[in-house]
Order: C-alpha cells, then structure tokens, then sequence
C-alpha cells in the first residue's frame, strides 16, 4: 500500500489498517487521528506535523520515522519500536508508551505530560527540554539519555536506569525516584526539592566503565 492510498481509504472512513506495509512512506501533515496501524511497518516514514491523536500504534515498526511536530496525544504506542525517531517538539500527551523502544529517540522539547512510558526503553535518547510532568515511567531504562533542562515535575520515576545520564539543570520537583540507579549521572543544577530520592548502590556487576559524554550543550 501506499501513502495515497492509505489517505485515499481513510478519506472514504476506514480505520483498521493494521500490519500493512508503509515503510517510507510520505505521509507529512496528513490527519490521521484514530487509525489503527498495529504492528504496521511504519520505518522512516515521513509524519511531520500530522495529526495522530489517539492513533493506535501497538508493535509498530516507526524506527527511524520522522515525527518532528507531530500530534500523538493519547496515542497507544506500547512496545512500539521508535528506535532513531524523530521525535522533536511531538506532543505525546498521555500517550501510552509502555514498553517502547525509544532507544537513541530525538524527543527534544516533545510533551510528554502525563504519558505513561513504564519499562520503556529510552538509552541514549535526547530530551533536551522535554516536558515530562507528572509522567508515569517507572522501570525505564534513561541509560546515557540527555535530560538537559528536562521537565520531570512529580514524575514517578521509581525503579529507573539513569546511570550516566544528563540530568542538568533538570526540573525533578516532587518527583518519586525511589530506588533509582543514579551513578555517574550527572544531576549539576538539578532541582530536587521535595523529591523522594532513594538510589540503589552499583556495584562491579553493574559498572558501565568511563562515562561517555551524552549530548553537547555548547
């Protein structure tokens, strides 16, 4: 199938275009709010500024795609594979992205406010600015992800993988961080007041070695 007609068949109604085949494809700008795209091949597809809103997205293969400005706002991306994505400026307000793979995301200043991203996989990911007020994110993994100036007010971010992660200037306000791997995270500016911040002690079985730098702020 292609780009036509997947807007030519929504158009006419449909919805349920679950596991076809759209890798590449050139879908920018288009409104596409409430289709069902489960376990679709979705990779390095162009979605700038389309309209997503409630868009199911369960499995889908979106690694790669470009999603800058899109609208994903209570979209259902659980273990979505957005591995590389573009992600900068999407709204994902309340979005359901448990399990995703989000893995080296550009997510720079995305909305994520009151998604809930629980063991999703966000290693290497760039949320320079993004907003992540109170986001559900429990057992993720921010393994080396830049929060650079990220906001993280009364985030739940209990039983999370921050170890190396750039935490600067972050705003973690109220936020649960109970039982958190925080070594060699860098939380320089940081505001914590009034957070629950517990962290877990590594040991040689959970050394990374020498910390890479995470993103260049300049």
């Amino acid at each position: 199938m292609n780009s036509l007609e997947l807007l030519a068949r929504y158009k006419a109604g449909e919805r349920d275009f679950r596991g076809c085949e759209l890798g590449h494809a050139e879908l920018a700008s288009a409104v596409l709010n409430w289709i069902d795209l489960e376990k679709a091949d979705l990779e390095s597809a162009d979605f700038r500024e389309s309209s997503l809103v409630g868009a199911g997205l369960v499995c889908a293969d979106l690694e790669n795609a470009n999603l800058q400005g899109a609208n994903l706002m209570g979209a259902d991306l659980r273990q979505a594979n957005l591995q590389g994505a573009n992600l900068r400026e999407a709204m994902l307000f309340r979005a359901d992205l448990r399990g995703a793979f989000l893995g080296g995301a550009d997510l720079s200043g995305a909305d994520l406010g009151q998604a809930d991203g629980r063991s999703a996989e966000l290693a290497g990911a760039v949320l320079i600015g993004a907003s992540l007020h109170e986001a559900r994110m429990s057992g993720a993994n921010f393994r080396r992800a830049c929060l650079y100036r990220a906001q993280l007010h009364r985030a739940d971010l209990s039983g999370t993988n921050l170890r190396s992660a750039d935490l600067r200037e972050a705003d973690l306000r109220h936020s649960y961080m109970n039982d958190v791997i925080l070594e060699d995270a860098n939380l320089t500016g940081a505001d914590l007041e009034g957070s629950t911040l517990i962290s877990i002690p590594q040991g040689e079985d959970g050394a990374d070695g020498p910390a890479e730098p995470v993103c260049d702020i300049g």
